[in-house]
């Protein structure tokens, strides 16, 4: 079944394959009912995502399969077809169905010539793969200092943190503890600001934690512009939301701003 509003076709796939784009790392497979067949043990395989195409890289670096994809969001259950352009099905299609839901991604796909399967469970001649995105901390913290401003509701920005997420900004000053208070955080600065340019310098990624040298310049609403810069440090959970973040910078110049 599709939708019938052909118009919204090419804005939700568009939309779907934004949300699909980076690697992933798979963490189950099934092939003709059986799970985990002894033939890939020690793969590893991770998918990389760019655009329409797909490149699978194995934990030796070699290269078995890539191609590109086409996938209809709209349909119950959504489809993908890939299209591999190297590998044993170099030039085929497999049907496939899938499911996206944030960091997490499940597809079922049929052997080439055979018809598209209807569920997520691999059946003979069915292949199925469950992948978790893999964590890209560049890409976390330019996506957060992007929405502090930005972020067309709160929530939006304060959805990064996990719901038990800490904010020390800056470090010194009361902790907040969970997104309700680290949103009447940022409203308020929003209420007294008109905006806040960030430049992101430095990221200096370490498994789940990072550094992070940035610089802001600050206009208020009354039309004050004032330079700033702080190294930020971001941890996150195994779910890629914030678990802390602790923002070292003067604060004595700001103080003074919002008490001008």
């Amino acid at each position: 079944m599709a939708s019938t509003d052909a118009t919204s076709l090419p804005d939700a796939i568009a939309e779907e394959m934004k949300k699909l784009q980076g690697t992933w790392k798979q963490i189950a497979y099934e092939r003709d009912g059986m799970t985990e067949p002894p033939d890939e043990q020690g793969w590893e395989p991770r998918t990389t995502f760019a655009g329409d195409t797909f490149v699978v890289t194995l934990a030796d670096g070699s290269v078995p399969i890539k191609g590109t994809y086409r996938l209809d969001p709209t349909r119950s259950p959504k489809t993908v077809d890939w299209m591999d352009s190297i590998g044993e099905d170099a030039g085929k299609t497999l049907l496939a169905i899938y499911s996206l839901e944030e960091d997490r991604l499940v597809f079922c796909a049929a052997y080439p010539g055979l018809p598209r399967p209807t569920e997520l469970r691999a059946g003979k001649g069915q292949v199925l793969r469950v992948h978790q995105r893999e964590l890209d901390v560049r890409q976390l913290v330019r996506r957060y200092f992007e929405l502090v401003f930005d972020a067309p509701e709160v929530s939006t920005f304060t959805d990064l943190f996990a719901p038990d997420g800490v904010l020390e900004d800056p470090v010194g000053t009361p902790p907040l503890r969970g997104r309700d208070a680290i949103g009447q955080f940022l409203a308020a600065g929003r209420a007294f600001l008109e905006r806040i340019d960030f430049e992101v310098h430095e990221i200096y990624p370490c498994g789940r934690e990072c550094a992070v040298r940035w610089s802001a310049v600050i206009t208020t609403k009354r039309g004050e512009r004032v330079m700033n810069a702080g190294i930020g440090i971001f941890s996150f959970d195994e779910h890629h939301k914030l678990r802390h973040v602790r923002e070292f910078y003067d604060a004595g110049m700001l103080r003074k701003l919002f008490s001008g």
